[in-house]
Formats: structure tokens, sequence, C-alpha cells
């Protein structure tokens, strides 16, 4: 699979594919990724986000393609998360080929707490891509990782962008299906 980032600064550079973990293959589709930078994109216009005083969060990097595609679009600074190490590894590798504005964590989404944002940050964009088969036996701690980050972020603009191949069941989350896979938006902005 080619992994390759969509638009900006950096468009059309591949991004190679990280080593495989078993159950933890899947990679966000091309149409998914443009769906998510098209949400920002008319958030940014629209006034509601400014990319250039925004953080990017990608809580299960992976390849750190959503990661860098933001950067590449023109926000601020990314945080990814990744916490297995051969991944975590590979990240480090290619992020270190683009960029000084992405700061990489070893660490596991479910404990994952956000440092005290910077000064410079007026929103927060949290991306999710958890592992598909988390969906059938982490469901509940995964709306406990997104209630406690809303209310971490109680006091900021932020938006949510959570893929999943099945549905979110949550009514406080915008839901469309992409394919195979579900879109989920939640937005403070």
């Amino acid at each position: 699979m080619k992994l390759v980032i969509q638009a900006g600064k950096w468009k059309g550079k591949s991004i190679p594919t990280p080593p495989e973990i078993k159950g933890h293959s899947h990679f966000t589709p091309a149409n998914l990724k443009k769906a998510c930078f098209s949400i920002l994109e008319s958030a940014h216009l629209e006034g509601s986000i400014d990319k250039s005083t925004s953080l990017f969060v990608d809580l299960c990097a992976g390849s750190g393609q959503v990661g860098l595609e933001a950067i590449s679009r023109g926000w601020r600074q990314a945080y990814l998360v990744e916490l297995a190490r051969e991944r975590f590894r590979a990240l480090r590798k290619v992020v270190g080929k683009y960029a000084a504005e992405i700061t990489l964590y070893n660490r596991d989404a479910f404990r994952f707490s956000l440092p005290e944002s910077p000064d410079w940050c007026t929103s927060i964009c949290y991306f999710l891509d958890l592992p598909y088969s988390f969906w059938q036996t982490k469901a509940r701690e995964i709306s406990k990782l997104l209630t406690r980050l809303q209310e971490e972020m109680d006091a900021k603009n932020y938006i949510f962008l959570v893929q999943s191949h099945t549905s979110l069941q949550r009514s406080d989350f915008e839901e469309k299906k992409y394919g195979n896979n579900y879109l989920s938006v939640y937005r403070k902005i």
C-alpha cells in the first residue's frame, strides 16, 4: 500500500508503510483522509480554526501520514502518539525527514493526556484511528477516552475526528460512512 501526502508543501511525498502488527494493519484510506482535511479546511475558511495557531494530535499515529498531512497543510504543530515500539522507531525515521513541527510520544492512547498546550495554541484537533480489533474488545474504554478528552478540552476550541469500521454510536458525534469506514466528528469550535 502506498501512503502519499495529498496536499500542501509536501504534496506527493510518499510515506513508508510501517511494520505490520497482527490486528493493527489498516491505514487511513485516501478518501477518508481527504474527508477529514476537507472538514478541517472548511472550519479554517469559516474562521473557526486558524491552522497557524492550531495543534493536531494523532492518538494512534502508525505511519504518521495523517500528522504529516496536517503539517503539510499548514497546521502549526502536531503531536503523534504511537505505542508499538517497532512502529514508533519507524515513525521517528519518517518524521525526522520532514518536520521540526512534530513531537512524538511513545505512549498508549488510552493513557495519553495533552501536556499543557502552548501559549500560541487557539484550537486543537484530535484524530483517533484505533486498531479495528479494539472496537470489539475496548468499546467502553474508547467511549471513556473520548469523554475524558472532551472534559480536558473544556476551555479550548477543539474538534475530534474518529475513524472506525463500526458506528461510534454516540449522539454527540456526527457520523458519515466512507466505503467500509466511518468518520465521526465532534466539534466545539
